[in-house]
């Protein structure tokens, strides 16, 4: 996508992401940036166990983080929490679902708490 300026000219390329729920929508647009969005239902339900269905997507950290949770609620919000960084972090990338190896880069407790921030390294 390109970005025209009051004269004509092109200037730097817009770059954008979308992301929806039954019942929310997000947009997000930058200059000169990659940029991923996720948004997901703040009690969106998981149908199976979450250590269970984190063992087959997060990598180890992440696990062993969810697993120290007791609470279920609690649990259950951060792994939303995390998923949604995870898949707006490889959407950024340029890469969907289907194409994101999640297991190999890993959000960090303290990350995951800077709405917005991606992880700091990763071996994607």
């Amino acid at each position: 996508m390109e970005n025209q300026s009051d004269d004509g000219q092109c200037s730097s390329p817009l770059h954008f992401n979308i992301s929806h729920t039954s019942s929310l929508i997000a947009c997000g647009v930058t200059v000169n940036s990659p940029i991923g969005i996720d948004v997901e239902e703040k009690q969106r339900k998981i149908k199976n166990n979450i250590l269970v269905f984190a063992r087959r997507y997060f990598s180890l950290y992440e696990v062993e983080h969810l697993s120290m949770i007791s609470d279920s609620e609690v649990q259950r919000q951060e792994f939303v929490k995390l998923w949604t960084l995870k898949e707006a972090y490889v959407k950024a990338l340029g890469r969907g679902f289907s194409a994101a190896p999640f297991k190999t880069f890993t959000i960090r407790a303290k990350d995951a708490t800077n709405s917005g921030a991606c992880p700091k390294s990763s071996s994607i």
